[in-house]
């Protein structure tokens, strides 16, 4: 009994939309948790690789498969592996610019790539400073860490650093250090008042991203993170966002 083309393409369209949809839980929880999923490039990269998944696999079937055709399996073979390169290509290009660090330097939280650390990194090993990896400094998923600040009298070299190719101070790994060790300066940045929970003390900081600008729920204490939706408007307070459970 021969399967109709479309019916084939059916099943193809069903499976690669199962795939998806594993993809996407390993997006949302291991590459973009704690809500940076729709902040920090999760959202960019599903538009990535939504198209590939549900729409080249299935059209090629569409365009290539006959019922009864000799090599009708060799072709539908073929079809598959030009879906899982080119579903490859895509998956290492959103994994590539997850966050591996969120950094707080100069007012808010800057979200680090890996991409971001390896250029910043190999600047500073060739000016003879030594990176530090942020996991080292914080157990939070991804790493949360401060960059210590530039002292006033310290401006002017630190400016002069940036044209000497220099990284940026989100960027400055050999700065940076544990959010302990900054709880006051933490506090001072937030966004309205701080509360003091059972759970901790929590404060809503400013967030930067490749995609725009959103605002971190930071437990200072524990570091558990939650990145709020991205906003036009950095000047709105974000004290609802604390009352939030």
């Amino acid at each position: 009994m021969q399967t109709s083309r479309f019916k084939v393409v059916a099943v193809h369209f069903a499976l690669s939309a199962a795939l998806l949809g594993a993809l996407l839980l390993i997006m949302v929880f291991f590459w973009y948790p704690s809500g940076l999923f729709g902040i920090a490039g999760g959202w960019q990269g599903l538009q990535i690789l939504a198209p590939i998944d549900l729409v080249l696999g299935p059209l090629l079937t569409l365009m290539f498969y006959r019922a009864g055709k000799k090599g009708a399996f060799r072709d539908l073979a073929m079809i598959g592996c030009v879906q899982i390169a080119a579903l490859s290509y895509g998956m290492h290009a959103v994994y590539s610019q997850r966050p591996v660090a969120l950094v707080f330097a100069e007012g808010a939280f800057v979200a680090m790539t890996p991409g971001d650390a390896q250029e910043a990194n190999a600047k500073l090993l060739s000016k003879d400073y030594q990176p530090i990896d942020p996991s080292t400094l914080s157990q939070a998923r991804p790493a949360v860490v401060v960059a210590r600040p530039v002292p006033r009298e310290e401006m002017g070299s630190y400016t002069a650093s940036l044209f000497n190719d220099m990284p940026e101070l989100a960027f400055r790994s050999d700065r940076f250090e544990p959010v302990s060790d900054h709880i006051e300066l933490l506090t001072n940045a937030a966004i309205g008042e701080t509360v003091d929970s059972e759970a901790g003390v929590i404060a809503v900081l400013p967030l930067k991203t490749k995609y725009g600008k959103g605002e971190l729920r930071l437990n200072l204490e524990s570091q558990q993170i939650n990145a709020l939706k991205l906003r036009n408007d950095s000047t709105k307070p974000a004290t609802a966002a604390l009352n939030k459970p």
